[in-house]
């Protein structure tokens, strides 16, 4: 993915946000709630200083790895050819900027925030960008950005753990 200062970061964070990063994301939805096959999902970014990774994690039985692995690679391609309805990105739109002024609410937080801009040498406007292209981003941008970064064919998949227990035979 791009590094934290390239032009694309503020709104792969917001497209990573639909995918995985709360509640209610797609992943959720489906590999929870719909298919019931782990207690949490999670899709995030990873700013460094020459790039920035994404990590998508879950716990599922080792019998579901594959499959939950195929959903997920599922709701990546749905984001490459369908726009995001607009209602749904207005709602992790508000979320993410809702957490991001929350995260601002103690000199602490403040500081790791200029922290960041120091040693990932950001520009001195990179949270004001951060909000000013959350809240202008738009389905188009945000699928063409699926198109180019969120290839699942482009993805290391990493399953940990042992390999499923066949049942014994009686």
């Amino acid at each position: 993915m791009a590094q934290p200062k390239h032009p694309d970061t503020h709104r792969l964070k917001l497209l990573v946000n639909v995918l995985g990063g709360y509640f209610g994301s797609r992943l959720m939805r489906n590999i929870r709630e719909d298919k019931g096959l782990t207690y949490g999902i999670y899709a995030s970014v990873a700013p460094r200083e020459l790039g920035t990774s994404l990590l998508i994690g879950t716990d599922v039985k080792g019998e579901s790895a594959d499959y939950a692995v195929s959903e997920i690679e599922m709701e990546l391609r749905r984001l490459q050819q369908e726009l995001i309805p607009a209602e749904e990105l207005e709602i992790v739109k508000n979320y993410i900027l809702g957490k991001f002024a929350n995260e601002l609410s103690t000199v602490f937080e403040q500081c790791d925030k200029y922290k960041n801009t120091v040693f990932l040498d950001l520009p001195a406007d990179y949270y004001t960008q951060f909000v000013e292209q959350t809240e202008a981003a738009d389905a188009e941008t945000l699928r063409r950005h699926a198109q180019e970064y969120l290839t699942p064919d482009n993805m290391q998949v990493v399953i940990a753990g042992p390999a499923a227990v066949a049942e014994p035979t009686a």
